[in-house]
């Protein structure tokens, strides 16, 4: 058993940064970071992400807008497909309740309207450039 004997004088000992204050944290531009590195509070990404239409439509090139619709219009129609026959795409679909089962199918339709809203922000930014979406 370790028995304390006597007092140890080379030892050093260390109670923190010096000139350090409790509980006060510094700004990530004090600690020399720029401010692009500094996270945005979530106040911030929100009220960006609600501003209307959808982040970097404008510097996609039309191909890339052409090729979003395209892929957004096969989601839609996979989703109404699993809306006309959703025991083809949830094996266990007759163990859900029916909570359950109206809820998934509220989810689906909602992702529906946000696929078109999507859609519809591609077609408005090909308008805007002067080209059109057959």
């Amino acid at each position: 058993m370790w028995k304390y004997a006597r007092a140890r004088t080379d030892e050093l000992f260390h109670y923190g940064v010096k000139g350090m204050k409790w509980g006060v944290r510094r700004t990530p531009e004090q600690l020399g970071h720029s401010p692009k590195v500094a996270k945005a509070g979530k106040r911030v990404i929100l009220k960006e992400k609600s501003s209307g239409g959808e982040k970097g439509l404008k510097t996609q090139p039309s191909s890339a807008l052409r090729k979003g619709i395209r892929s957004l219009e096969k989601r839609v129609e996979d989703h109404y497909k699993k809306i006309q026959a959703p025991e083809k795409y949830c094996k266990d679909w007759d163990s859900y309740t029916e909570r359950a089962k109206s809820g998934l199918i509220k989810h689906w339709k909602q992702e529906i309207d946000n696929f078109n809203d999507s859609i519809s922000n591609r077609i408005d930014e090909l308008k805007k450039r002067g080209e059109n979406y057959e």
